[in-house]
């Protein structure tokens, strides 16, 4: 009985052991939860990019927020309104613009700000790109948060590789860029992204969308000088009543 005791202890020292041995030296690779960043390089790879922008600034009345599309060839503004027409939404809404029932039934925490009114209020605008459609189409979302959005589609110009447009192949090469910080002045268009395309650099054979990462609002950047064609997506702001 003593042995089998004995045998039974050596046996779990021996395992107890192995066990801080492999805690020691072992290097261990395990599954995890996906999380939104995981997602979000997925999507960006897919051909999803999102540019938001702060217009908090606005929350001291109502506006109308209106968006806009102009087209550039070689720095020429060549159309002021690509979409043809004028997607507005407002950046909050009030209770009071509601049916009296509807008034009468809402509970202030469903509203954004009570205090003064307010049912839904926009923290923020969206300019969004999805996947590119049959090789020169670049659909785009222009959104205002909680209060609505509209859709367009960006006709992309070919380009040619070796820049030879009878015998080089098409190539439809654009990017977004957005623009710096800038302040929200009322009745202005204020641009927010730039959808722009390559150039090809004759030193260097091939190309390229090379600059700064960000435009600058007086549209001073130096990469403005060499993309041949681009769209500026943006807003105009104009204020309904303060609060």
């Amino acid at each position: 009985m003593k042995n089998r005791i004995l045998c039974l202890l050596t046996i779990c020292m021996c395992v107890c052991m192995s066990m801080f041995g492999q805690s020691d030296n072992t290097k261990v690779i395990k599954p995890l939860e996906a999380t939104s960043s995981d997602y979000l390089s997925l999507l960006t790879a897919s051909g999803y990019e999102a540019f938001p922008f702060d217009i908090s600034s606005l929350s001291n009345g109502q506006y109308n927020i209106t968006f806009k599309i102009k087209e550039y060839k070689y720095r020429q503004e060549i159309r002021d309104n690509v979409l043809g027409r004028y997607p507005t939404y407002q950046n909050m809404d009030l209770l009071s613009e509601y049916p009296e029932e509807d008034q009468e039934n809402t509970k202030p925490e469903e509203m954004a700000d009570p205090d003064r009114g307010i049912y839904h209020m926009a923290q923020k605008v969206m300019v969004g790109f999805t996947p590119i459609v049959n090789d020169s189409i670049r659909p785009i979302l222009m959104e205002v948060e909680n209060m609505g959005s509209s859709s367009a589609r960006l006709q992309m110009l070919p380009q040619y590789k070796n820049n030879d447009s009878v015998n080089g192949k098409k190539l439809y090469l654009y990017l977004p860029k957005p623009f710096k910080t800038q302040e929200l002045k009322t009745g202005q268009f204020i641009p927010l992204v730039l959808y722009g395309s390559f150039w090809y650099d004759k030193d260097f054979g091939f190309h390229r969308f090379c600059g700064e990462n960000e435009i600058d609002p007086d549209m001073s950047s130096k990469i403005l000088k060499y993309i041949p064609h681009y769209y500026i997506i943006g807003i105009e702001v104009n204020l309904i009543t303060t609060l």
